[in-house]
């Protein structure tokens, strides 16, 4: 687990470098997805990867989620005023710790090492939302944008649904009359109905209604 690059036909003292670039393998190397990132997380002595379990993978995870907690809460107690503000921020900071300890106890658990290591991985784009997918006047997919930080990710990864088919549950839509009437007099007439319908259209997409 880890993000995708090329790897160079002079990486490897035996690499054959008249070999076509097309068939090389790609190489996975230390993941740069959001997560790891944000902030000073990048700077943290934390593995990073590859990874070869998704134990393994989720472990950094919580590590960062331990560090921020305590990168927070050394900020709150030593910084004057605020009163009960403050209070609370400390009280939901300690809160979040133990569910970190709670999970961090469970990862073996709920995460097993198997014999087949390293742990079967797929290109995951974990921000696939309607601002990424390009399409042509015939609704044909003309390509997808915003690779930058996409990452090998377990296979278990592959069983949520993608950023566009989430958001708000819209389970009927009203005659597109309706629409017309409330909008009639709006410099965004017709976003409303299509707003709507593409909430509609997702849920009918991830469901199993029958309409």
């Amino acid at each position: 687990m880890g993000s995708v690059k090329p790897k160079s036909p002079t990486s490897h003292p035996a690499a054959d470098t008249s070999e076509p670039r097309d068939n090389i393998l790609p190489n996975v190397g230390r993941i740069v997805s959001l997560g790891f990132l944000w902030g000073s997380h990048a700077r943290q002595n934390v593995d990073a990867g590859p990874f070869h379990s998704s134990q393994d993978w989720m472990s950094s995870r919580l590590a960062f989620a331990r560090n921020d907690c305590e990168k927070l809460l050394a900020k709150f107690r030593t910084e004057e005023g605020r009163g009960d503000d403050r209070k609370r921020e400390i009280i939901q900071i300690e809160s979040t710790q133990v569910i970190i300890s709670k999970l961090e106890g469970l990862v073996h658990r709920l995460f097993l090492r198997t014999s087949q290591l390293p742990e079967p991985t797929m290109i995951t784009h974990d921000d696939l939302n309607n601002h990424s997918i390009m399409v042509n006047d015939n609704g044909k997919l003309m390509g997808v944008l915003d690779w930058a930080c996409v990452s090998a990710l377990p296979l278990w990864k592959a069983c949520y649904y993608p950023r566009f088919l989430q958001g708000p549950s819209r389970f009927s839509i009203s005659d597109i009359k309706m629409y017309e009437e409330i909008e009639s007099e709006s410099d965004e007439e017709g976003f409303g109905y299509f707003s709507d319908l593409c909430e509609w259209e997702t849920i009918i997409s991830t469901t199993d209604i029958h309409c």
